[in-house]
């Protein structure tokens, strides 16, 4: 008896979901709630398919970094019952380039078609004089993986225009001497609450024209 065993299912309550999404989206792409299969356990230990109608997800866009973007869902009626899925990222690497110090292929710069620079690998970063715009992808955003471990980052994003976000700065940092001037887009400074060893941040955001927000200096240990 199908329909009977189905009418007992839903009778019974839901302590618990799972969802599963395997898309990966654009920045400009829209996440909806039908992208999601969401499954119900129920009281009785027997499952059921959610109807989309029954949830909510908590953000329509994902992350501007980063592989993946959390998804908290909740269901509407019984919104004590929830879970979190990451959905995939799009984010195809364009170009990228050997930067470690002192081995230079310790550490590489990969800037991927979302606009994220991101530093990759273990070790010390080459001290260069800036790291060149590429035209037909605009650096928006900059990363470093966990391992990452600059010491000197002078000037190395100065008049990045295009640049928008800066993710937290690694804590081995010494010095940031005009390392953001004149990032005209840049909005909030970059979290370097952990740079205990900061010693320079002369002209480190000078020419922000946008500039709405900078963290508290760090503490000195």
């Amino acid at each position: 008896l199908p329909g009977y065993n189905e009418g007992v299912t839903d009778k019974s309550p839901i302590v618990s979901i799972q969802a599963k999404n395997d898309n990966d989206y654009k920045r400009t792409d829209e996440i909806r709630p039908d992208d999601f299969v969401v499954t119900a356990k129920h009281k009785n230990g027997k499952t059921s398919t959610v109807n989309v109608s029954d949830y909510i997800i908590s953000r329509k866009h994902v992350e501007r970094v980063g592989k993946s973007t959390s998804i908290d869902i909740k269901l509407k009626n019984e919104k004590d019952v929830s879970c979190t899925v990451k959905v995939k990222n799009h984010r195809e690497p364009i170009i990228r380039f050997n930067c470690g110090n002192p081995d230079l292929k310790a550490v590489k710069a990969t800037l991927y078609d979302n606009g994220e620079l991101c530093f990759e690998g273990k070790g010390d970063v080459l001290q260069l004089d800036s790291y060149d715009q590429q035209d037909d992808y605009p650096i928006l955003s900059v990363t470093f993986e966990e391992g990452v471990i600059p010491t000197v980052m002078d000037n190395w994003f100065s008049g990045l225009e295009t640049l928008e976000y800066v993710g937290k700065l690694p804590s081995t940092v010494e010095s940031l001497n005009a390392t953001f001037s004149n990032c005209t887009a840049l909005k909030e400074g970059a979290d370097w609450g952990q740079c205990s060893k900061l010693k320079n941040i002369n002209e480190a955001y000078s020419g922000c024209s946008s500039m709405i927000k900078l963290p508290a200096l760090p503490r000195s240990p």
